[in-house]
């Protein structure tokens, strides 16, 4: 034990809540009518999906490659998992030359499949991320850019649906005003 590097965990947990924003004001008929086929419980396996999809871990990859130094003990320093996957990159260079397509993108993405989890009490709508590393620092500071990468991409993800529903709305206005400007024209023509 007096050999072995600590491992430290950092965890961040997320409340997942029911949207009940405007646009999802606008739609909650629907919603209740689909809420018997939506349960807690398939909403919060839900978003654990989304967790664990490779696009939010390429958004997480790209911010930590982007930015590789932390304030570590004090001082500037380098991720480790930025570090060790460009070992392992050489390595792998090296070993196959030309041939290798592996990028630094696919090591630290592979490093956060390995090192980033999640769980859920079953009674309750929060998700933990729990990320370990070395450095006490870097568990924390990859948490919060999970977290951080999570909460724009749920953002985005409203905002993509606030605006298409909002120009099929825009489109079925537009056709049912177009049919009764022509049962009007066709009134008008009768009288």
């Amino acid at each position: 034990t007096f050999l072995t590097r600590p491992t430290y965990q950092s965890t961040v947990q997320v409340l997942i809540q029911k949207n009940n924003n405007a646009a999802g004001s606008i739609l909650s008929g629907m919603s209740d009518l689909m809420q018997p086929f939506e349960s807690d419980e398939r909403r919060i396996t839900n978003e654990i999906d989304i967790l664990k999809t490779n696009l939010l871990r390429t958004k997480v990859a790209e911010e930590l490659i982007a930015n590789p130094i932390i304030a570590a003990g004090g001082k500037r320093d380098s991720m480790e998992i930025i570090t060790e996957s460009q070992k392992t990159l050489d390595k792998v260079r090296q070993k196959l030359g030309p041939q290798n397509t592996m990028t630094l993108m696919d090591f630290v993405k592979g490093r956060l499949l390995k090192d980033v989890s999640f769980s859920n009490d079953r009674n309750s709508d929060i998700i933990s991320m729990a990320v370990k590393s070395h450095s006490p620092e870097e568990a924390s500071h990859i948490a919060n850019v999970y977290s951080r990468q999570y909460y724009d991409l749920n953002l985005s993800s409203s905002r993509n649906m606030a605006t298409s529903l909002r120009e099929f709305l825009g489109k079925q206005l537009a056709d049912t005003r177009a049919q009764l400007d022509d049962a009007e024209n066709k009134l008008q023509g009768y009288m």
